[in-house]
């Protein structure tokens, strides 16, 4: 479904916002497509971990709408 211009912008600034922490396994799951336990790898930190930051990220996003 399609978004406006505004709304993209909103979003792409509220995960702008979000900690590093929760931004980048976001960021690397969802825009570059890795997978949980390649995502894990990268940032040196557990899939389970991923799992956890991702949630609490969308959680984080979804207040802010």
């Amino acid at each position: 479904h399609a978004i406006g211009r505004d709304d993209l912008a909103r979003t792409l600034a509220d995960i702008a916002r979000l900690p590093a922490p929760l931004r980048e396994p976001l960021l690397l799951c969802t825009i570059h497509e890795l997978s949980q336990a390649e995502a894990a790898q990268a940032l040196g930190i557990s899939a389970k971990a991923v799992e956890t930051r991702i949630r609490r990220a969308r959680a984080a996003l979804a207040a802010a709408a």
